[in-house]
């Protein structure tokens, strides 16, 4: 199961650079073990709602005329280091 879902994050990754970022801040919230972790900060309600935020606004500013394509190299490399793994 836990590979399935580190699969579809990075599935999501490629799509958008923030969404899966919030979509894992709003889960961390009710994962037992996060909360000792250098990652605790990602249980915080506050990072969940900032990159919400963050996700909303890349979504808008996508639909943008002047905003480069998602296939220049400068995006794609962030796309593909985002939803990379995580070792």
């Amino acid at each position: 199961m836990l590979t399935l879902m580190g699969f579809a994050i990075g599935a999501a990754a490629g799509l958008r650079s923030m969404a899966p970022l919030a979509i894992v801040a709003w889960a961390a919230q009710s994962w037992p073990g996060v909360h000792e972790t250098p990652l605790a900060f990602m249980t915080a309600p506050i990072t969940a709602w900032i990159l919400t935020a963050f996700a909303a606004g890349e979504l808008i500013a996508d639909k943008l005329p002047f905003i480069p394509s998602r296939l220049d190299p400068g995006p794609l490399v962030t796309r593909a280091v985002s939803g990379g793994p995580g070792v």
